[in-house]
């Protein structure tokens, strides 16, 4: 069998994997604080809104305008906008890595290599996540997080262009600069993120800088202006009030360490992760006999890469243990992994052209038979281990089917007690789907997950009580 024909096998093969992501979408429910911004979205102007979040919770410019607008507030007619936005995510982020990835190799890997290349990230990025469901299905937490993460994609892609560009026109400068604004309005960590790239984009040795040095200080200083925007919001005061661990700067300090450590072993260990590896060394030799950057492992030696690979995860563990004193979800984690991902290979680059060249001048070469089985392996891995083991988990059992029935009564059962002003009882859900988010109702009938069911629903003053599961 030719190598086109294997590798359109492969594309095949990951492209099927990926089908699985979106078929879940069909199953995906509103949960929490979706309810409660809908309802926002529904009764209050956007700008007023807007201006009480900045005063009073978060400084999220931007995701703020699509958690405050989104598509429950056309009603529960628009349940199926809302269970399109983890499709559109996924495409988009596929399309994003496509595009980086063609920025980087272009005059080296075809457009099937490419486009091979984008898919295998973005599976390996779905399957390892650690939380999935609030990562794309959960619209609160997607358009906040996983958005801006494909926006950074995009991000990347424009700044390894511009270091090839001799001018920059007004457009692109304008283009470049929303994305800027996009990103860091998006979360705290991708705010903290984009300082950090862009302050070590001037200090970095000139081999790796990203165009002019004009374009890099205009856009260190608009990535500053947006971070101040971000960090001086008088809302973060207000949240962090809320936590007794708060602005403990030892607390954040050790327990983002912990965080750091226990997260790259158990990403670095990953069995679909290594086998990519394996893939991926032959192929970054290749590239570094075209491609300056890959020669030049990006200006950047061993240690600095492996610094920059545990650096990213408590840069996106640290923000929450300021602000919060708790990692009380992993949607911030699931930014780390994204990143994680990127410099894991830049890594295996700069340790091969640093030190694995030198001392082997010659890889071992991989017969077809052992690149075949490595083929399967990572196919296999990726649709029963992790989170794609989970999806289809779900969906094989119907557990995923069961999940969709049970809130469809859910709602049906709100409804009729709004109607009839009635005491609201709503069973607990059975055998929740595992990729699926479930923030599940409280005993306790003011519970806020209960809450923010009563608010979109129009029942206020009538306390949802939680029942045994059906």
């Amino acid at each position: 069998m030719s190598r086109r024909a294997v590798l359109t096998a492969f594309f095949i093969l990951l492209a099927a994997s990926l089908l699985k992501y979106v078929w879940l979408a069909r199953y995906c429910h509103p949960m929490a604080d979706d309810w409660s911004y809908a309802h926002q979205g529904i009764t209050r102007d956007l700008l007023p809104w807007l201006q009480g979040e900045y005063l009073n919770w978060n400084g999220r410019y931007f995701s703020n305008v699509l958690v405050g607008k989104g598509p429950l507030v056309l009603g529960l007619d628009a349940l199926w906008l809302y269970r399109s936005v983890p499709v559109m995510l996924v495409l988009l982020t596929a399309v994003a890595a496509f595009v980086l990835i063609r920025s980087l190799a272009r005059e080296t890997l075809t457009a099937r290599e490419q486009m091979a290349g984008a898919l295998v990230f973005l599976s390996l990025f779905i399957h390892g996540m650690p939380h999935m469901g609030e990562g794309f299905y959960w619209y609160t937490g997607a358009v906040t997080y996983q958005l801006g993460n494909a926006l950074f994609l995009f991000h990347l892609a424009r700044l390894v262009r511009d270091r090839s560009a001799r001018e920059t026109s007004l457009f692109r400068s304008l283009v470049d600069a929303l994305l800027i604004i996009a990103i860091i309005g998006s979360s705290e960590v991708h705010m903290v993120l984009m300082v950090a790239l862009h302050g070590a984009a001037m200090l970095l040795p000139r081999a790796s800088a990203t165009g002019s040095r004009a374009r890099k200080w205009w856009k260190l200083l608009l990535v500053i202006a947006c971070a101040c925007v971000v960090v001086l919001a008088p809302g973060n005061a207000v949240r962090s009030s809320l936590f007794a661990d708060a602005h403990d700067a030892l607390h954040s300090l050790w327990w983002s360490l912990l965080q750091t450590g226990r997260f790259a072993l158990t990403w670095a260990i990953d069995p679909a992760l290594l086998v990519c590896s394996a893939f991926y060394l032959p192929l970054s030799r290749r590239l570094a006999t075209t491609e300056l950057r890959f020669a030049r492992a990006f200006g950047l030696n061993p240690w600095m890469t492996s610094t920059a690979l545990l650096a990213v995860i408590f840069l996106c563990a640290f923000p929450a243990y300021w602000g919060t004193g708790i990692l009380g979800q992993h949607r911030t984690m699931n930014v780390a992994y994204c990143f994680f991902l990127l410099l894991w290979f830049i890594n295996l680059t700069a340790w091969d052209v640093h030190v694995f060249s030198k001392r082997w001048n010659v890889l071992p070469r991989l017969s077809p038979v052992v690149i075949g089985l490595l083929g399967v392996a990572l196919i296999l891995l990726l649709n029963l281990d992790g989170n794609g083991g989970d999806t289809a988990r779900d969906l094989v059992t119907g557990r995923a089917a069961r999940f969709d029935g049970q809130m469809e009564h859910r709602y049906s059962l709100l409804e009729q007690a709004r109607i009839s002003n009635s005491l609201v009882m709503l069973p607990a859900t059975m055998d929740p789907p595992l990729s699926l988010p479930l923030y599940e109702l409280h005993d306790d009938p003011h519970h806020w997950v209960n809450q923010c069911y009563a608010l979109y629903f129009g029942m206020e003053g009538q306390p949802i009580h939680r029942g045994p599961a059906p």
